[in-house]
């Protein structure tokens, strides 16, 4: 009914009683004993197997020393990551967030945030802000999500104030080696 054996680890015992007369991995088992009038019990059991979630810190400018805790619903998958950093946790198939937190005195306010997954190499869910509900993972997933933060900028104004307002001067004024004014006056 459209179950795929890929997602499981399977693996079967056969018990005459309580002795084990055949064991192994796989969905099939061969030469299994069975004695005149004894009763042999097979079981399979099928595991399901996990996904994997990986978090990664994306930072502009990439120097920038914000520092930020990576996690997978309430997990830390890595602590006061830096650009590039990662942390990753395996998962039973199911939805997940994956959100980040400031560390050591990093405030999430001074950033515009947006998380993006992909699934297996493919895109995935995605979204504004510093955490993002509804990642599914299925078995055998390989979900990256990426947690980007640009730092936001802010702006400096130079104004130019003589004495006696009237002084005739007028002045190049700059922010670093950039000339933002030319010949401005009082």
């Amino acid at each position: 009914a459209g179950t795929s054996l890929a997602k499981y680890d399977s693996a079967i015992v056969c018990k005459d009683g309580a002795d084990t007369v055949a064991s192994g991995s796989g969905t099939s088992l061969s030469d299994v004993p069975v004695v005149e009038g004894h009763n042999v019990v097979c079981t399979f059991t099928n595991t399901r197997r996990k996904g994997s979630i990986t978090v990664v810190k994306d930072l502009f400018p990439s120097d920038d020393a914000g520092r930020f805790d990576l996690r997978v619903d309430g997990d830390v998958v890595k602590a006061a990551a830096g650009d590039g950093d990662s942390g990753s946790k395996d998962v039973a198939p199911g939805d997940y967030t994956v959100s980040e937190l400031g560390a050591n005195g990093t405030d999430l306010a001074k950033y515009d945030k947006s998380v993006a997954c992909t699934r297996n190499g493919q895109a995935a869910e995605s979204g504004a802000g510093a955490s993002l509900g509804g990642v599914t993972v299925d078995s055998n997933d390989v979900v990256v999500c990426t947690i980007t933060n640009t730092r936001r900028g802010g702006e400096l104004t130079v104004i130019k104030d003589l004495a006696p307002d009237d002084d005739p001067g007028t002045f190049d004024l700059r922010i670093d080696a950039d000339v933002v004014k030319a010949d401005a006056s009082d």
